[in-house]
């Protein structure tokens, strides 16, 4: 142990103008100063140059990145779709909308193609409902021949 009897422990007043005579070490002291010296200066030559670290420090240093990356990363959320059938007050341009407006205006510069096209539509109607009509009688006919009940189709009384 180091006896510092009179002498003021202060680091910085601490300086070799201290002489010997002030300071009075006995040898056992003395050689445990050394011993730990020699070993801090074989610890100090077997440090690899640079900062080292462990395996352990180095993935929990990239878990600890990766969790403030996550947190920080703002994935834009995915909006639902809304169901807007029949919602809107407003006349929004359609497809359909679009054909009736043009429409009007080809009946508007050629009234005869709009005769032509209302006598094609009686026409295909006259059809439908003869067809219709050639059904009824062929499942009366069915029904009285066989007396089995067929399915009437739609619209018939």
């Amino acid at each position: 142990m180091v006896n510092l009897e009179g002498v003021n422990t202060n680091p910085d007043m601490l300086t070799l103008n201290n002489s010997l005579s002030n300071i009075h070490l006995d040898k056992e002291a003395l050689a445990q100063r050394d011993e730990e010296a020699q070993f801090l200066r074989q610890l100090e030559q077997e440090k690899l140059p640079g900062m080292v670290k462990s395996k352990w420090a180095l993935t929990y240093k990239l878990k600890m990145d990766k969790a403030i990356e996550d947190a920080l990363d703002h994935e834009e959320e995915v909006a639902e779709k809304v169901k807007t059938k029949g919602r809107f007050q407003i006349q929004a341009c359609t497809n359909a909308g679009n054909w009736i407006r043009d429409r009007q205006w080809i009946y508007l510069a050629n009234p005869r193609l709009k005769a032509v096209e209302e006598q094609r539509e009686k026409f295909d109607t006259a059809l439908l409902d003869k067809r219709r009509e050639q059904k009824l009688i062929q499942y009366m006919a069915l029904e009285q021949q066989y007396n089995i009940v067929v399915k009437k189709p739609k619209g018939a009384g």
